[in-house]
């Protein structure tokens, strides 16, 4: 009888229970192009040369383009190859870097609204679309006190703060959209598991990039849309 009631608890609790797994594994053998919008994404200038850093982890810079183009292609390039392992996808594909489905995406995303406006043949391989829109990286100023030569010297350090949002969209039914609302301080929040890693050790703000992707998996993981304030 006791065997009988742990059966059905088990039962009940496997029904009522948020679908973790099934979220988690939502792109397992799928078909999935990730679009990294260039509207929605900006970056204080204080942390210029902290990404320029970034930037030359291993990679040869004797050609310098624009810091912003070339960052949008860093990240993505590396969520993508990380992604399809960790997500188990068929395929990631990296829209801003194939230059015909990128002018499609570009031409029929709206960055406002958070949709796409038309279906498009290019993007009908695809069976759900992961944009990034917006990617906004803020400084918040930590006054940090210290004594030097009996004097008291207040230090002004720049705290890299993210806000962004990551969409599925379906390319067969462009209006519809789901989000997740990502919000990260690199010193007041708390860490997140790691599951993306982006030049961590070689790099400060490869540090932070890691700790903002790797908060989206665990909120995808967790079932958690958002952990804005």
């Amino acid at each position: 009888m006791k065997k009988r009631i742990s059966f059905l608890y088990l039962i009940i609790f496997l029904i009522c229970s948020p679908a973790v797994f099934s979220q988690a594994n939502r792109m397992a053998g799928k078909t999935i192009g990730l679009y990294i919008s260039s509207q929605g994404f900006s970056f204080d200038e204080t942390f210029t040369m902290k990404i320029s850093q970034f930037l030359t982890v291993g990679e040869d810079r004797s050609y310098l383009g624009k810091i912003k183009p070339e960052l949008i292609i860093r990240l993505g390039w590396m969520f993508s190859e990380q992604l399809q392992q960790k997500s188990k996808a068929d395929t990631v594909i990296f829209l801003n870097a194939d230059l015909p489905r990128g002018r499609v995406m570009k031409e029929s995303f709206d960055s406002e609204r958070g949709f796409l406006t038309r279906t498009h043949e290019e993007l009908s391989d695809l069976h759900e679309i992961l944009v990034i829109n917006p990617f906004e990286m803020r400084a918040r100023i930590h006054k940090s006190v210290y004594i030097r030569s009996n004097r008291m010297i207040t230090d002004r350090v720049p705290i890299p703060v993210l806000k962004a949002s990551f969409l599925f969209l379906d390319p067969i039914r462009p209006r519809l959209a789901e989000h997740i609302d990502v919000c990260l301080d690199d010193q007041k929040s708390e860490a997140p598991t790691e599951y993306f890693y982006f030049h961590k050790k070689e790099s400060p703000m490869g540090s932070f990039f890691s700790k903002s992707f790797s908060q989206w998996w665990e909120q995808i993981v967790l079932e958690t849309q958002s952990n804005c304030e």
